[in-house]
């Protein structure tokens, strides 16, 4: 089967959704399946080089296309290059996998046209939190109005939690399948006990801005050590990750001698320095399925 996964988000963010797609891409080409992976422009950071992301995914027979975006101030068009290449993809594949994101209309727009029109079945994926609890208003209004439309358009709809798939019956979307986030424990090896005997380490892994919390981990960490500063020599907060928040973080480690600030790791990195971790901390404001928490 010739296959087309579609994100209009960057892969070079490389965050959940990003790592997830990866790994399903990986995981359908290893089966004799033709992928190829289409990636838009739109991405508010990058943690991984487009070079290293075309070697990665080349290495299991996976092309990779990135598309440009028209970013405007209330909103990202695909150009002209891009909708050549979606009608073209979608025209050689015979399914898409669609990584449908929250206030990118003309996204949904263009590949519903497109498929419509090639008579092509899509599989739209849903790894953001359920909509309306960080949208803005006039994207609020969209899903009210014109989105139903595109997504019922959709002849398949993955969600990685029961919530969204309780939002989308909702507004008419009659196929939802309910499929989680996974870790591939045959690929990757977990140690479930720390190795060393320290400092109780209390780890924080995520992207770095507003809708993970970093204020929120930020009260945490001042309001413990105030409370309890004979405990401070004891408890060590080590942050993972990076984002538009990364200088909240880089001060709390300045002025917090129990706090270290690791930076962004790699999926493997990451994988090996859990085994020194006692206890996850999660603060963000919506969540769908993170990994690391599965991690």
């Amino acid at each position: 089967m010739k296959i087309l996964i579609y994100t209009p988000t960057s892969l070079e963010a490389y965050g959940g959704a990003e790592v997830a797609l990866i790994s399903l891409a990986a995981e359908i080409a290893s089966f004799g399946h033709r992928v190829v992976f289409l990636s838009g422009s739109i991405s508010s950071e990058s943690r991984r080089a487009r070079e290293d992301l075309v070697k990665e995914l080349g290495a299991c027979g996976i092309k990779l296309i990135f598309a440009s975006d028209i970013s405007l101030k209330w909103l990202s068009l695909p150009n002209v290059e891009s909708l050549k290449m979606l009608y073209s993809m979608v025209r050689w594949c015979d399914l898409v996998y669609f990584n449908e994101c929250p206030g990118l209309l003309f996204h949904d727009l263009s590949l519903a046209l497109v498929s419509k029109l090639m008579k092509k079945p899509v599989v739209a994926v849903h790894h953001d939190s359920v909509p309306f609890m960080s949208l803005a208003l006039h994207n609020r209004l969209r899903y009210i109005t014109i989105r139903k439309f595109f997504l019922r358009s959709f002849v398949v709809h993955h969600v990685v939690s029961r919530k969204y798939g309780e939002f989308l019956r909702k507004v008419g979307c009659a196929r939802v399948v309910f499929i989680p986030n996974g870790v591939n424990l045959y690929r990757t090896k977990y140690q479930g006990h720390p190795t060393d005997e320290g400092a109780f380490k209390v780890f924080f892994v995520g992207r770095l801005s507003f809708e993970k919390g970093i204020d929120y981990l930020q009260y945490v960490v001042e309001e413990f050590n105030a409370k309890y500063p004979h405990l401070s020599k004891h408890v060590e907060f080590h942050i993972f990750g990076d984002g538009s928040q990364r200088m909240i973080v880089e001060q709390l480690a300045a002025t917090n001698e129990n706090v270290v600030y690791h930076g962004f790791l790699m999926h493997e990195q990451m994988v090996n320095s859990y085994e020194n971790g006692h206890l996850l901390i999660m603060t963000s404001r919506t969540e769908n399925m993170p990994l690391a928490l599965i991690e």
